[in-house]
C-alpha cells in the first residue's frame, strides 16, 4: 500500500494578471501549505480503477478529479494497470484551500510508486497543469511564488515563521461563481513583486499587511459580509493579517506564533466553523 497525503493550499496573496483565450486566468500568488489540514489517500494494487471516500458527500464517480487524474495518468504513461483508491477526507469542501487540487496532485505523486513510473517533478507538473491551476503547485507543497496559469513556481527559501488561524464558515462557495463575479467586476489589486519578496526575506509582517492582498475579497466580502466580520475579528484577536484563501470562503489569521494562533482559535469554536490552526 501506498500512502500520501494532500495538504491544504494557503494563498497569502493572489493577484489575477490577465486571461487567456483558453479560459485561464494569469495569476500572482503567495502559497504555503497548511500540513497540519491534509486529506490522506491511499493507492492499492488492483485491475481497475476504483475510488472509496469517507465522507458520503463526496462523489466517486468518473467526474471526480482523483478518476479523472489517474485516468490522464493511464492515457499518458501507457499504464493497463488499476488501482484501489482510497480518500479519507479532511479539508472542507469549497473553501479556498484547493482540497481537489491537493487530492489530484497525491494522485500523481501516488501512483508514479505504485506504478513504478519514476517520472520526474518536471513531468509530473506536465500532467498537473492539465488538471488544474493550483495541482502543480500541490505536487511540491514549499513557500513559493506562484505565477503562469500556476505552472511557474519560485520556491522561497528565506520565510519567516508564524502561525496560522483558519476559519471556513457554513458558506460554500464554487471557485468558477467567484471567477466569473469578479472578471464581471474588473476590480484587480495593484501589487509589487519585488516589494513582496523582500518583505518576505525580512519577515517584515508590517510590510506584507500591507503587500499581501486577494482580487477575489471585493466580491464575496460584497455578497457575504459574514466572511469579512470573521477578518475584522482575528484582527483584533491579534492577528497581523487576515486574508481569504484562493476564492474562499475560509479565511486565514496570521499570527506572530502558532501559539498565539491556537489561543485566538477559542473564540471561534462556535456555530459551524470549521476551525484549524498551524505553524508556518
Amino acid at each position: 500500500m501506498i500512502q500520501e497525503e494532500a495538504p491544504a493550499k494557503i494563498n497569502m496573496s493572489l493577484h489575477i494578471t490577465g486571461h487567456r483565450d483558453d479560459g485561464y486566468h494569469l495569476m500572482h500568488m503567495v502559497n504555503v501549505s497548511a500540513k497540519t489540514l491534509a486529506d490522506v489517500l491511499t493507492f492499492d494494487a488492483a485491475p481497475e480503477l476504483s475510488l472509496v471516500c469517507s465522507d458520503p458527500d463526496v462523489p466517486a464517480g468518473p467526474d471526480n478529479l482523483i478518476v479523472r487524474t489517474a485516468e490522464l495518468m493511464q492515457r499518458i504513461c501507457g499504464v493497463q494497470a488499476g488501482a484501489a483508491i482510497r480518500l479519507t477526507k479532511r479539508i472542507p469542501m469549497q473553501a479556498g484551500l484547493a482540497g481537489g487540487s491537493a487530492d489530484a496532485a497525491a494522485v500523481i505523486r501516488g501512483l508514479d510508486q505504485l506504478w513504478h513510473l519514476s517520472l520526474s517533478l518536471e513531468e509530473m507538473t506536465q500532467i498537473a497543469v492539465k488538471i488544474g491551476a493550483d495541482v502543480p503547485y500541490c505536487l511540491v507543497n514549499t513557500p513559493a511564488v506562484v505565477t503562469g496559469i500556476g505552472e511557474c513556481i519560485a520556491p522561497l527559501p528565506s520565510f519567516p515563521s508564524f502561525g496560522i488561524l483558519g476559519v471556513k464558515p457554513p458558506i460554500p462557495i464554487a471557485t468558477p461563481a467567484a471567477f466569473a463575479a469578479m472578471d464581471a467586476a474588473q476590480q484587480h489589486t495593484l501589487f509589487d513583486d519585488r516589494a513582496l519578496r523582500a518583505a518576505i526575506a525580512a519577515g517584515d509582517f508590517d510590510a506584507l499587511s500591507t503587500l499581501c492582498a486577494n482580487d477575489f475579497e471585493k466580491v464575496v466580502f460584497e455578497k457575504y459580509p459574514d466572511v469579512a466580520a470573521i477578518g475584522d475579528k482575528m484582527r483584533a484577536a491579534g492577528a497581523w493579517m487576515a486574508r481569504m484563501s484562493g476564492s474562499g470562503s475560509t479565511m486565514i489569521g496570521y499570527f506572530k506564533t502558532a501559539q498565539a494562533a491556537r489561543q485566538a482559535a477559542a473564540a471561534f469554536n462556535s456555530g459551524q466553523n470549521i476551525v484549524f490552526t498551524a505553524g508556518i
